[in-house]
């Protein structure tokens, strides 16, 4: 049998509103879509929903963990790879496949109604690689199509991270077609990749007590502070007291930022420090 023959014979219809991860995902795309829109009122509700559903302690909280440990796993050496995978596949047993899927239907019952179903649509940077890991956790899969499929999640477990690019990567997939399409008309290049960083894990951060978050912006800070420190020194802020004052405002705000609780308004003002850090080095 070809390989080509293996990869066709372990293909099955991925159905997203199963996919625990994707789920979750699009509710971050739709909370970054209406932090950029200023609807405050869309904003609050997602948030809400996302607290009330991926609560500490749920199976939908522990699906996404699982999820996440392998799709954020990168540049890994092969053996610990397979370690990880190995005790992933052991936690997801544990998972009660009803009460999980009780829990989805529930959550998607209640996006339906609050929100709409346009959200189902939002672009997933990851999709292949999350439905590569559902069809993993499936129950469908035979004992050799796990071992493709336990090779396919290796892979990408191991392969270094590379650079984002705005040009998004071409795959014979419809559906990912069609959600790559619908980023691009209404969300890409609106947010960079260290602002839905920040996004993604303020948004996670309801159901996780903000660990994610804090170990994130433990790094990032001292990144943003380092950069708008240096352009203290740029001539132009130099000589213009008022924007050397407005640079070191944003410092001193930095500075505070381990000490203050992340809101909705720290986290846009965050957004704002980093696109500002982005267009004064751009290569950087």
């Amino acid at each position: 049998m070809t390989e080509k023959t293996k990869q066709k014979k372990i293909k099955y219809r991925h159905n997203k509103k199963r996919n625990t991860a994707l789920l979750f995902e699009i509710l971050v795309k739709e909370m970054a879509k209406s932090v950029l829109s200023k609807n405050n009122q869309r904003q609050t509700a997602v948030a809400q929903i996302i607290k009330e559903h991926f609560k500490k302690g749920s199976s939908l909280y522990l699906d996404l963990s699982l999820y996440r440990a392998l799709n954020e796993s990168k540049n890994m050496d092969r053996r610990h790879a397979e370690r990880l995978l190995a005790e992933v596949r052991r936690d997801r047993e544990k998972i009660v496949y009803r009460q999980l899927f009780a829990e989805q239907t529930d959550l998607i019952r209640e996006i339906n109604s609050t929100l709409d179903m346009s959200v189902f649509s939002n672009f997933v940077a990851d999709y292949k690689n999350l439905a590569t890991i559902a069809q993993l956790f499936s129950d469908s899969s035979s004992a050799p199509e796990r071992v493709l499929l336990e090779d396919r999640i290796l892979e990408f477990m191991v392969k270094k991270k590379e650079p984002t690019t705005q040009k998004l990567e071409h795959v014979d997939n419809l559906v990912y077609k069609t959600f790559a399409t619908k980023f691009n008309e209404a969300y890409s290049g609106k947010l960079h990749e260290e602002q839905q960083q920040v996004l993604t894990r303020y948004v996670f951060s309801v159901s996780d007590n903000g660990v994610s978050l804090k170990t994130y912006l433990n790094e990032e800070i001292d990144r943003l502070r380092e950069s708008v420190k240096a352009s203290l020194s740029i001539p132009e802020i130099k000589a213009d007291p008022e924007m050397q004052k407005k640079t070191e405002a944003v410092v001193n705000f930095l500075d505070g930022l381990h000490k203050t609780p992340l809101n909705d308004d720290t986290v846009q003002k965050l957004l704002k420090i980093q696109e500002l850090v982005r267009e004064a080095n751009p290569n950087g």
